[in-house]
Protein backbone atom coordinates (compact mmCIF):
# COMPACT_ATOMS: atom_id res chain seq x y z
CA UNK A 1 0.00 0.00 0.00
CA UNK A 2 2.78 2.41 0.93
CA UNK A 3 4.61 1.54 -2.29
CA UNK A 4 1.48 2.30 -4.32
CA UNK A 5 0.93 5.59 -2.50
CA UNK A 6 4.55 6.61 -3.09
CA UNK A 7 4.18 5.81 -6.78
CA UNK A 8 1.04 7.95 -6.99
CA UNK A 9 2.77 10.85 -5.28
CA UNK A 10 5.76 10.54 -7.60
CA UNK A 11 3.43 10.49 -10.61
CA UNK A 12 1.59 13.59 -9.34
CA UNK A 13 4.84 15.47 -8.83
CA UNK A 14 6.09 14.55 -12.32
CA UNK A 15 2.73 15.61 -13.77
CA UNK A 16 2.87 19.00 -12.05
CA UNK A 17 6.46 19.59 -13.19
CA UNK A 18 5.55 18.59 -16.75
CA UNK A 19 2.52 20.91 -16.80
CA UNK A 20 4.65 23.78 -15.47
CA UNK A 21 7.34 23.14 -18.10
CA UNK A 22 4.74 23.07 -20.88
CA UNK A 23 3.17 26.29 -19.62
CA UNK A 24 6.57 27.96 -19.41
CA UNK A 25 7.38 26.87 -22.95
CA UNK A 26 4.06 28.21 -24.28
CA UNK A 27 4.51 31.58 -22.54
CA UNK A 28 8.08 31.97 -23.76
CA UNK A 29 7.33 30.87 -27.30
CA UNK A 30 4.39 33.26 -27.68
CA UNK A 31 5.86 36.24 -25.80
CA UNK A 32 6.37 39.37 -27.84
CA UNK A 33 10.01 40.11 -28.54
CA UNK A 34 10.72 43.83 -28.69
CA UNK A 35 14.09 44.90 -30.13
CA UNK A 36 16.07 47.51 -28.21
CA UNK A 37 18.30 50.36 -29.33
CA UNK A 38 20.51 52.22 -26.86
CA UNK A 39 21.95 55.71 -27.36
CA UNK A 40 24.59 57.47 -25.30
CA UNK A 41 24.99 61.12 -24.42
CA UNK A 42 25.51 63.21 -27.57
CA UNK A 43 24.00 60.60 -29.93
CA UNK A 44 20.93 61.40 -32.00
CA UNK A 45 17.90 59.17 -31.42
CA UNK A 46 15.09 59.02 -33.98
CA UNK A 47 11.76 57.78 -32.56
CA UNK A 48 10.41 57.12 -36.08
CA UNK A 49 7.08 55.29 -35.74
CA UNK A 50 7.72 54.48 -32.08
CA UNK A 51 5.60 55.40 -29.09
CA UNK A 52 5.46 55.04 -25.31
CA UNK A 53 1.73 54.54 -24.72
CA UNK A 54 -0.38 55.27 -27.82
CA UNK A 55 0.82 55.25 -31.43
CA UNK A 56 -2.15 57.38 -32.51
CA UNK A 57 -1.61 60.21 -30.05
CA UNK A 58 2.20 60.14 -30.12
CA UNK A 59 3.22 61.28 -33.60
CA UNK A 60 7.04 61.39 -33.42
CA UNK A 61 8.10 60.53 -36.97
CA UNK A 62 10.45 63.17 -38.35
CA UNK A 63 11.81 64.18 -34.96
CA UNK A 64 15.22 63.39 -33.53
CA UNK A 65 16.70 64.23 -30.16
CA UNK A 66 19.84 63.82 -28.10
CA UNK A 67 20.96 64.18 -24.51
CA UNK A 68 23.49 67.00 -24.24
CA UNK A 69 24.12 67.06 -20.51
CA UNK A 70 22.82 65.93 -17.13
CA UNK A 71 23.42 67.28 -13.66
CA UNK A 72 22.03 67.18 -10.14
CA UNK A 73 20.51 70.39 -8.80
CA UNK A 74 18.14 71.79 -6.20
CA UNK A 75 14.77 73.14 -7.38
CA UNK A 76 15.91 76.69 -6.66
CA UNK A 77 19.12 76.16 -8.64
CA UNK A 78 17.07 74.78 -11.51
CA UNK A 79 14.71 77.77 -11.51
CA UNK A 80 17.59 80.23 -11.16
CA UNK A 81 19.29 78.79 -14.26
CA UNK A 82 16.33 77.89 -16.46
CA UNK A 83 13.33 79.82 -15.10
CA UNK A 84 12.14 83.39 -14.90
CA UNK A 85 13.81 86.01 -12.74
CA UNK A 86 12.54 85.74 -9.19
CA UNK A 87 11.20 82.18 -9.48
CA UNK A 88 11.60 80.22 -6.23
CA UNK A 89 10.51 76.84 -4.88
CA UNK A 90 9.18 76.83 -1.34
CA UNK A 91 8.79 73.36 0.19
CA UNK A 92 12.12 71.67 -0.60
CA UNK A 93 13.82 74.27 -2.71
CA UNK A 94 17.33 73.60 -1.41
CA UNK A 95 17.29 69.80 -1.54
CA UNK A 96 19.43 68.36 -4.41
CA UNK A 97 16.45 66.36 -5.66
CA UNK A 98 16.47 67.34 -9.35
CA UNK A 99 18.02 65.29 -12.13
CA UNK A 100 18.26 67.98 -14.80
CA UNK A 101 18.60 66.48 -18.28
CA UNK A 102 19.36 68.81 -21.17
CA UNK A 103 18.09 67.64 -24.56
CA UNK A 104 18.14 69.07 -28.06
CA UNK A 105 15.12 68.23 -30.20
CA UNK A 106 14.86 68.89 -33.92
CA UNK A 107 12.07 68.44 -36.44
CA UNK A 108 12.75 67.55 -40.05
CA UNK A 109 9.23 67.26 -41.47
CA UNK A 110 6.58 66.53 -38.83
CA UNK A 111 3.62 68.90 -39.25
CA UNK A 112 1.41 68.10 -36.26
CA UNK A 113 3.25 65.85 -33.79
CA UNK A 114 5.16 66.69 -30.66
CA UNK A 115 6.36 65.39 -27.32
CA UNK A 116 4.41 64.52 -24.19
CA UNK A 117 7.20 64.98 -21.65
CA UNK A 118 4.94 63.97 -18.75
CA UNK A 119 5.26 60.39 -20.06
CA UNK A 120 9.02 60.39 -19.49
CA UNK A 121 10.85 58.86 -16.55
CA UNK A 122 14.50 58.26 -15.69
CA UNK A 123 15.30 54.82 -14.26
CA UNK A 124 18.64 54.31 -12.45
CA UNK A 125 20.95 51.39 -13.17
CA UNK A 126 19.69 49.66 -10.01
CA UNK A 127 16.15 49.70 -11.49
CA UNK A 128 14.73 49.95 -7.97
CA UNK A 129 12.97 53.31 -8.41
CA UNK A 130 11.80 55.82 -10.99
CA UNK A 131 12.55 59.52 -11.31
CA UNK A 132 9.44 61.00 -12.93
CA UNK A 133 9.35 64.11 -15.09
CA UNK A 134 8.29 66.97 -12.78
CA UNK A 135 5.60 68.85 -14.67
CA UNK A 136 5.06 71.44 -11.92
CA UNK A 137 8.73 72.43 -11.69
CA UNK A 138 9.21 72.45 -15.46
CA UNK A 139 6.05 74.50 -16.09
CA UNK A 140 7.21 77.06 -13.54
CA UNK A 141 10.42 77.55 -15.50
CA UNK A 142 9.08 77.16 -19.05
CA UNK A 143 5.78 78.61 -20.28
CA UNK A 144 5.38 75.88 -22.92
CA UNK A 145 4.53 73.24 -20.32
CA UNK A 146 5.08 69.51 -20.63
CA UNK A 147 3.44 69.14 -24.07
CA UNK A 148 5.44 71.00 -26.66
CA UNK A 149 6.13 71.25 -30.37
CA UNK A 150 9.14 72.11 -32.52
CA UNK A 151 8.52 73.71 -35.91
CA UNK A 152 9.56 72.03 -39.17
CA UNK A 153 13.22 72.66 -39.92
CA UNK A 154 13.85 73.99 -36.41
CA UNK A 155 15.40 72.69 -33.22
CA UNK A 156 15.11 73.57 -29.54
CA UNK A 157 17.15 72.84 -26.45
CA UNK A 158 15.42 72.36 -23.12
CA UNK A 159 16.46 71.11 -19.68
CA UNK A 160 13.93 68.71 -18.18
CA UNK A 161 13.68 68.04 -14.41
CA UNK A 162 13.19 64.51 -13.08
CA UNK A 163 12.53 63.83 -9.39
CA UNK A 164 12.03 60.82 -7.12
CA UNK A 165 8.84 61.10 -5.10
CA UNK A 166 8.29 59.14 -1.90
CA UNK A 167 5.65 59.01 0.88
CA UNK A 168 6.20 61.31 3.84
CA UNK A 169 7.15 60.14 7.35
CA UNK A 170 4.87 57.91 9.38
CA UNK A 171 1.96 59.54 11.23
CA UNK A 172 1.77 62.40 8.72
CA UNK A 173 -0.97 63.26 6.29
CA UNK A 174 -1.34 60.36 3.84
CA UNK A 175 -1.46 62.85 0.99
CA UNK A 176 1.93 64.33 1.87
CA UNK A 177 4.89 63.41 -0.32
CA UNK A 178 8.54 64.30 -0.24
CA UNK A 179 11.23 64.38 -2.90
CA UNK A 180 14.41 62.45 -2.21
CA UNK A 181 17.93 63.53 -3.00
CA UNK A 182 19.30 62.16 -6.26
CA UNK A 183 21.48 59.26 -5.12
CA UNK A 184 22.16 57.66 -8.50
CA UNK A 185 24.52 58.58 -11.33
CA UNK A 186 23.62 56.33 -14.28
CA UNK A 187 20.15 56.43 -15.84
CA UNK A 188 18.10 55.33 -18.80
CA UNK A 189 15.18 57.21 -20.34
CA UNK A 190 12.94 55.40 -22.78
CA UNK A 191 11.76 57.52 -25.69
CA UNK A 192 9.72 54.66 -27.22
CA UNK A 193 8.57 51.23 -26.02
CA UNK A 194 7.01 49.88 -29.22
CA UNK A 195 7.59 48.64 -31.88
CA UNK A 196 11.24 49.20 -30.91
CA UNK A 197 12.44 50.26 -27.47
CA UNK A 198 14.71 53.24 -28.07
CA UNK A 199 16.40 54.58 -24.96
CA UNK A 200 19.07 56.93 -23.76
CA UNK A 201 21.61 55.58 -21.27
CA UNK A 202 23.92 58.12 -19.68
CA UNK A 203 25.94 58.93 -16.57
CA UNK A 204 25.79 62.23 -14.74
CA UNK A 205 29.28 63.80 -14.93
CA UNK A 206 31.05 64.28 -11.62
Amino acid sequence: MNRRRSALWAFAIVLVITMYAVRLYVVNSTAEWVPKETYGMGEWLKPRDGYLVDDVIEDLDGFSLKVDDAKIMTPNEYLSEYGHEGDTWDADGDVPSVLAVTMTIKNEYNEEGGFEAWLWSAVPASQNCEYRFDDALYSTADDTGSVFRVGIGKQATRTFPFRLQAPGPYFTDSASWIYLEVADRTFRINMTYRPVTRQFVFTVPE
